[in-house]
């Protein structure tokens, strides 16, 4: 089952300050590193902080 990451406003932030953060939030879970060792394509920078995910997707 896919699971999404949504960030709930009560209200507090303007619509330019929300679709903002999404942009934030899609470019860093686009952003790529070198892996640790020298073969290998490059993976997610999100992977070497939380790990690989146990199923496909963000």
């Amino acid at each position: 089952m896919p699971v999404m990451f949504v960030e709930v406003d009560n209200g507090t932030e303007n619509p330019v300050v929300l679709s903002s953060k999404a942009a934030r939030y899609r470019a860093f879970f686009r952003r790529t590193v070198k892996p640790a060792t020298r073969s290998g394509e490059p993976v997610p920078m999100w992977e070497t902080l939380y790990g690989p995910p146990e199923q496909e997707g963000y």
